[in-house]
């Protein structure tokens, strides 16, 4: 590990600074928010800074000028007496022992390490949790633009993330008490939701899209989401007094920061023509699927990034490539993304309309899809007295998958 660092740390400091280097008179390092007085041997005359972001200049006195480090990188100070002309390759870097200090500080990692080499800096180490290794990047990140990180974990930190796909009475998620949201879009252009502007209006929840009532939802064509706490025990008195039914309840497991996928349906094969008449196949999914990017915080909360699609054949559209009737796909898609804590969880609602059901009847395939299926066959949905509700419950637990409260996470 300590070559694979010097080779590293060379690499580092070969690539920026080979042509840089090679006509200056002296390297000035400075750190970041530090001074550095020069003494050119000559009565100064005038001085320069070829990049004024990365570090100013300051006369002082006839023979002395004031370099100030501002922000990593490498810049040139010409400075010109009465008899000649010096130039300096002014290398400003992050002071070291200041952020290994501050990163230990506010990550609890003693034995994590900084090294800073030019403009990057390189972290390597062990620490506990996966979590003091994203924080220590996101720490480092502010302080230099190029961050390699070789941090080790001692214990992966992982998500089990429990969905239960049911069909729920319309006024079901009152009686589960989820409190409907709204979404705010980012500076990015993402819709995310907003759970501190999560409200219900005499238990009828409004679409985050455009203020419906989530019962108007299934003829709209919105995604509500919501939020909720510890439901099991009101789930279950649900099942067992019939307004509401468990089509689905997949485990799903994803280590922080990874990925996990629930897809409950099918794939179709799509034909596609290709040069001398011959025919290549992509198949393309469809049915109900749930994509979720779950990071467990410092403070043991897990910060979800959800993404729920259902996805059906429509042989309405359809189109014929040579022999093959390929049918369309229709879908509908919402992201959001929120942090939960311990026993909280998210519900969605409105990814499908009850008068999807009738493509039962032109497709009968489709009863055969898990889910969907059952759910278009069943007739208090027909009858537009139950919708589908998608619940996301995350918890921490150990890598050898015993759960883990967050009170064990320090």
């Amino acid at each position: 590990m300590k070559w694979f660092r010097l080779v590293l740390a060379a690499s580092l400091i070969v690539a920026p600074a080979t042509s840089a280097f090679a006509l200056a008179d002296e390297t000035l390092p400075v750190s970041v928010g530090k001074s550095e007085v020069v003494s050119v041997g000559g009565e100064v005359t005038k001085v320069s800074v070829t990049d004024p972001q990365i570090a100013d200049v300051a006369v002082l006195s006839k023979k002395d000028v004031l370099i100030n480090g501002k922000k990593p990188g490498t810049t040139n100070l010409i400075v010109w007496t009465k008899n000649k002309r010096l130039t300096y390759d002014v290398v400003v870097r992050v002071d070291a022992g200041l952020l290994k200090a501050t990163i230990r500080k506010a990550t609890g990692a003693k034995d994590l390490q900084v090294e800073v080499v030019n403009d990057a800096v390189l972290l390597y180490g062990k620490v506990d949790r996966t979590s003091q290794i994203q924080m220590a990047e996101k720490l480092a990140s502010g302080f230099a633009p190029r961050v390699v990180n070789l941090l080790a974990a001692d214990s992966v930190q992982q998500v089990q993330v429990d969905v239960e796909v049911v069909e729920l009475a319309k006024n079901g998620s009152g009686e589960l008490g989820v409190k409907w949201g709204q979404m705010k879009r980012t500076s990015s252009g993402e819709d995310v939701f907003d759970p501190d502007i999560a409200n219900v209006i005499q238990g009828d929840p409004r679409n985050p899209r455009n203020g419906q009532a989530f019962s108007s939802l299934v003829s709209g064509g919105g995604t509500a989401f919501g939020l909720y706490e510890r439901i099991n025990a009101k789930l279950n008195l649900m099942v067992a007094n019939g307004s509401a039914k468990i089509l689905a309840k997949p485990n799903l497991v994803a280590v922080s920061g990874g990925k996990a996928e629930f897809l409950a349906g099918g794939e179709i094969p799509v034909p596609t023509a290709q040069q001398q008449g011959q025919i290549s196949y992509e198949w393309k999914p469809y049915g109900i699927k749930l994509s979720i990017e779950p990071t467990v915080l410092e403070d043991g909360r897990i910060s979800m990034k959800v993404a729920p699609e259902v996805s059906q054949l429509d042989y309405n559209n359809a189109v014929r490539l040579a022999n093959f009737v390929v049918p369309a796909v229709t879908s509908r898609r919402a992201e959001t993304q929120l942090v939960l804590g311990q026993g909280q969880g998210l519900a969605i609602g409105g990814l499908l309309q009850s008068n999807e059901s009738k493509i039962v009847e032109q497709v009968p395939l489709i009863g055969s899809i898990p889910i969907i299926g059952e759910l278009f066959k069943s007739t208090k949905y027909q009858k537009n007295e139950t919708e589908l509700a998608i619940l996301v419950t995350p918890r921490l637990v150990t890598p050898e998958n015993k759960p883990q409260t967050t009170a064990n996470v320090k």
